[in-house]
């Protein structure tokens, strides 16, 4: 049975690099400076609770894998048109590290976005 197309929307992937390994630091409340990502690609998603499904088109796909491929772990995906956020971890310390994470990426975004005060 085929599928119906699903539209693609503009989806915030925020991605951290040795994810694992910030965990630990972060149970062991040691120094970590995380080396983050974002990028906004073309795909879907769903969720609902602590569900979420995603779908991507072939090039965005290609960007998840390629970083993935060279250390970094999803932290959220965040669906530009409605804010709708979808955390993918089940486990609550996992959960509790990536919801820090996030929280310094979109920081760090907000600050980069702002507009300069006038001197």
């Amino acid at each position: 049975m085929d599928r119906p197309k699903q539209s693609l929307t503009a989806i915030a992937v925020l991605f951290c690099k040795d994810f694992p390994e910030v965990v630990r630091k972060a149970l062991r409340q040691e120094p970590h400076h995380a080396k983050l990502e974002i990028r906004v690609l073309d795909g879907s998603l769903f969720s609902s609770g602590n569900d979420g499904l995603t779908t991507w088109s072939e090039e965005s796909a290609g960007i998840i894998d390629s970083l993935v491929a060279q250390g970094y772990t999803v932290t959220a995906y965040l669906r530009l048109s409605d804010a709708e956020a979808f955390v993918p971890f089940v486990d609550e310390i996992e959960y509790a590290v990536a919801l820090a994470v996030n929280k310094e990426i979109l920081e760090s975004l907000c600050l980069e976005l702002s507009p300069a005060k006038p001197t």
